[in-house]
């Protein structure tokens, strides 16, 4: 292995490390671990179509169709990489709920797979499958990752961008560090939380032996490069629309200090509880283990464990500082991609552990959330029937067809666009037979795609709830020419119980003749 290491560029770095980097270049390691993805994405795709197939999709998930189907450089909230994906998606699926938990389940198998190779950078062997599989002891890549938005794409590009960055560093290859500039760029395009991410890179730089001679070499310029060549028209189309996802972080910043202290501590405890399941099966290896143990889990040199520590928390500790510096509410979930190497960090610090027990302890937590998705499911879906909240019954699919023909029956004409509360125009996008363009809130601003003469060339309808003052006092400024006002009730269904009706006012401003 002389002739790898000579090649690698990594001086300070040790023999068996070289060796580890030789042995991450090609995956999978084996035909079963390529397997087991298969097996994870089918089985969480049959759980999430008995769960939600014949439901209505959360609304998050519909606000990618809404935004995606429009290929925008930018939209008011966050970047437009996540949102191509899913308008890219649908241009070749059709327009159901199962191509869209088809999606979330590859987007989660797709992070297994980096956070494979990642950690198989830093450990090898049975240390390296059961960090992996530790993964699903945590609910990042089930439950957590089945609401496809801006938050959950950071469980697939994370590891990557991370994977493609330490591989930069340790083997100085302008390959990976180009890559890690292409993965960086759909980060940032993304949300603009990936600052996060780039932040803890710039930072390991300080603890890795090779930190020095990378930022003086070609690497980081090429990767910078690459980023501000593939983010460049997104910060155009901001700079020239009065930069919508900056504004509306500012928006929803500046809140009070009691009100930030208290999300940030509930946010601290929630990350605390999602990683139970890790030391709960890293404690049952350990005492496992004190009965005899075989293969001890590989402990990285000092240098190397201080440098992985930094990219385990230092994305932690800058979403603290942000959530302080711009007093923010920060949630669990906004953080539910960046974990891909805690087990592994973990496992550093359990004593004298046997890391086959602990992959034969990870694997069968594993085996249990892949193959046991498929009866949990229905289980699932009579839980979630059983709420009461108001994200719960909102009745978004069920009024998607009742607006329609009142279109149809008014206009005769496709219905090209509906607007209203951001939930509903969203869903009537997504289940509308005619998948209209969402005139989201009833504002230019947040539907840059909607202008004044496409509404009057193609006409409008607005739904608004009866008791939605705002949404009501929105669609006054819209109602012109021939325009009509009718009612229509409607519940939604969850398995066999029916929430309690809501009533919509549907407003039908027909095309205008030119």
């Amino acid at each position: 292995m002389s002739s790898i290491a000579g090649r690698s560029g990594a001086p300070g770095l040790s023999r068996n490390l070289s060796n580890r980097l030789a042995a991450a270049q090609s995956w999978p390691a084996s035909w079963v671990a390529a397997g087991s993805l298969l097996l994870f994405t089918f089985a969480w795709t049959v759980h999430g179509m008995i769960v939600g197939a014949a439901g209505t999709l959360h609304f998050d998930v519909l606000e990618a169709y809404a935004w995606g189907r429009e290929f925008q450089l930018g939209y008011n909230q966050h970047g437009p990489f996540w949102a191509w994906i899913a308008g890219a998606w649908f241009l070749l699926f059709p327009v159901a709920n199962w191509p869209f938990i088809l999606l979330q389940a590859i987007n989660s198998a797709l992070g297994l797979w980096g956070a494979w190779r990642l950690i198989g950078l830093f450990a090898q062997g049975w240390t390296r499958h059961a960090a992996t599989l530790l993964l699903l002891a945590t609910p990042f890549y089930t439950i957590l990752a089945f609401k496809y938005n801006a938050n959950t794409i950071f469980v697939s590009l994370w590891p990557w961008t991370l994977f493609y960055f330490v591989r930069s560093l340790d083997n100085m290859k302008l390959r990976d560090a180009a890559l890690f500039g292409v993965f960086a760029a759909a980060c940032i395009l993304s949300k603009y939380y990936a600052v996060v991410l780039l932040a803890s890179c710039g930072l390991s730089l300080f603890f890795h032996p090779n930190g020095r001679k990378y930022v003086f070499s070609p690497l980081p310029w090429l990767a910078g490069a690459i980023f501000a060549v593939l983010v460049l028209p997104h910060v155009i189309w901001a700079l020239t629309n009065d930069a919508p996802p900056v504004a509306y972080a500012l928006s929803i910043s500046g809140n009070s200090w009691a009100f930030t202290l208290g999300y940030i501590g509930l946010f601290i405890l929630d990350s605390a509880l999602n990683l139970l399941g890790v030391l709960a099966v890293v404690a049952l290896a350990w005492w496992w283990s004190k009965r005899g143990a075989g293969d001890t889990v590989e402990r990285l040199p000092k240098a190397r464990l201080r440098f992985l520590a930094v990219l385990v928390l230092a994305p932690l500790v800058f979403t603290i500082v942000a959530g302080l510096g711009f007093r923010l509410m920060i949630l669990a979930i906004m953080v539910v991609g960046i974990f891909p190497l805690m087990p592994l960090f973990l496992l550093q610090f359990a004593p004298a552990l046997d890391s086959r027990r602990c992959f034969q302890l990870a694997g069968a937590v594993a085996l249990v959330m892949t193959v046991g998705a498929i009866p949990a499911a229905p289980i699932e879906k009579a839980a979630i029937g059983a709420r009461n909240s108001k994200h719960a019954v909102e009745p978004l699919r069920e009024l998607a067809g009742p607006a329609t023909a009142i279109w149809h029956t008014e206009t005769g004409v496709p219905l090209r666009y509906a607007g209203g509360n951001a939930h509903y125009a969203n869903a009537i996008s997504f289940y509308s037979e005619d998948h209209p363009s969402s005139f989201i809130g009833l504002s230019y601003r947040a539907s840059r795609w909607v202008t004044p003469e496409k509404l009057k060339k193609y006409g409008l309808l607005i739904a608004c709830a009866h008791d939605d003052a705002g949404c009501l006092a929105g669609a006054a400024g819209f109602l012109s020419g021939n325009w009509k006002q009718f009612s229509v009730s409607v519940g939604r269904t969850m398995g066999a119980s029916r929430a309690r009706e809501i009533t919509f006012d549907i407003f039908v401003v027909p095309p205008q003749p030119a």
